[in-house]
């Protein structure tokens, strides 16, 4: 009867993206719960509104707030699908899935060009032209920090996909999906051939990444460049416009660490077999089989679910938090309504 120790079983559900899951859900409720009070700022704006300008900026900016809370599902529904899947449902141990690391960039591409084309299509009314105030860029509804931790992630993923490519070689069909490690000492006999990220997962990784930050580029423009519904609601709208571009970074940087997190698994798999044993060699005593970023490899192995965790709470936060991204229509929304159109 085989005994496991309290590592050997967190490691092994720590191995799971649906034990990821499961603790990302729970860590942002923790946040949510904890970070739930009331804004003075959002407050502030939503009593200087009247309820007839409340309605005008629900009308503009509800269906893509909406969609950036709806995103985030669809990439957590997408990557778990995706892993049960391939896991439990398919025996694709023979095969290769292209997109087994672009699977959640894809979905936030996908997504982020939704919400981008929906503010083209509804965002350059004005109902009151306002005065010419400063030029606005993509990044004057952006957060410094936003940006620099989704820039980080992709260039993490980046630089691991290029490296992972480069040490990898070609299977039996010519597909780099395979870590050559060669044996110390046994010139005569054949390395071993472990599954591995190379470039039959990296170069899909690589141009969805491309279209994702294009993605995200085009709606930072977009929510930054179209004019304001009047004046009176300039401030309202500018909380709103930061949220958008808030929340669709931290989108794209939450798909970007999930596939960094896919990579880094593949790399780690080809630690699982350390030695080799010959019969008849050696005194029945293994030989070494080591590459060159094994330890690497391992720390990857480590920092896999953490990254999993980080970016499936993140998600979740994001989902939650788009509930309070507009301004309440007041309760005297209808008389003051009435009142406008006589």
């Amino acid at each position: 009867m085989t005994t496991w120790s309290v590592p050997e079983i967190a490691s092994a559900l720590l191995s799971l993206p649906i034990t990821s899951l499961v603790l990302g859900v729970f860590v942002a409720l923790v946040i949510e719960a904890w970070s739930s009070r009331p804004s003075r700022t959002a407050d502030a704006d939503r009593t200087d509104l009247r309820a007839s300008h409340r309605l005008e900026i629900r009308g503009r900016h509800r269906d893509e707030v909406v969609l950036l809370g709806v995103v985030p599902l669809l990439i957590i529904a997408v990557t778990v699908t995706d892993v049960l899947v391939r896991s439990y449902v398919l025996d694709m141990s023979a095969s290769i899935a292209p997109l087994r690391v672009a699977t959640p960039l894809l979905a936030a591409c996908l997504g982020i060009a939704l919400v981008a084309a929906v503010i083209v299509l509804r965002g350059r009314v004005s109902a009151v032209p306002g005065p010419p105030t400063a030029r606005r860029t993509w990044s004057s509804f952006s957060r410094r920090r936003d940006l620099i931790v989704a820039g980080a992630l992709a260039v993490a993923l980046v630089a691991t996909t290029v490296l992972a490519g480069l040490v990898s070689s070609t299977d039996a069909d010519g597909r780099h999906t395979v870590l050559e490690i060669p044996v110390p000492n046994l010139p005569g006999v054949d390395p071993l051939r472990m599954h591995f990220y190379g470039w039959a997962y990296g170069l899909p990784t690589l141009l969805v990444v491309a279209a994702l930050a294009a993605a995200v580029g085009a709606l930072l423009h977009v929510n930054s460049g179209r004019p304001f519904i009047r004046p009176e609601t300039t401030s309202a709208e500018r909380t709103i416009r930061r949220h958008v571009a808030s929340d669709a970074v931290q989108i794209a940087a939450a798909a970007t660490a999930l596939a960094l997190a896919a990579a880094w698994r593949l790399v780690a798999d080809a630690n699982e077999v350390t030695g080799i044993v010959i019969t008849g060699v050696n005194e029945g005593n293994p030989y070494d089989a080591t590459w060159r970023y094994a330890e690497l490899a391992t720390i990857a192995g480590w920092g896999a679910p953490v990254l999993e965790i980080a970016a499936f709470a993140l998600l979740v936060l994001v989902a939650i938090r788009t509930a309070r991204r507009l301004p309440a229509a007041a309760p005297s929304a209808a008389p003051e309504l009435l009142r406008v159109l006589r």
